[in-house]
């Protein structure tokens, strides 16, 4: 079986910050919440680098007997600009 998902980059982080699958710790170091989107009112997600995604997008992952392959959704792509 095989899963697509179409997640942010803020949903990959969480699931790999909490082992739903396996983690890179490059992208965990990378997408890891800025502090100044999460001492905002209301918070919101900012990674600390940028670039994390690509480490991850499209790459194989393997869950329980499941493939599973981040990707963004077609509004957030290409990443750059408002959309």
């Amino acid at each position: 079986m095989e899963l697509i998902f179409a997640l942010s980059e803020q949903v990959n982080y969480w699931l790999q910050r909490l082992e739903f699958y396996e983690a890179v710790p490059e992208f965990l170091r990378r997408a890891e919440p800025a502090s100044r989107g999460l001492t905002n009112g209301p918070p919101y997600y900012a990674s600390k680098r940028g670039g994390a995604f690509q480490l991850i997008r499209g790459q194989r992952y393997t869950v329980g007997d499941a493939a599973l392959f981040p990707i963004l959704h077609v509004r957030n792509s290409p990443l750059r600009g408002r959309f």
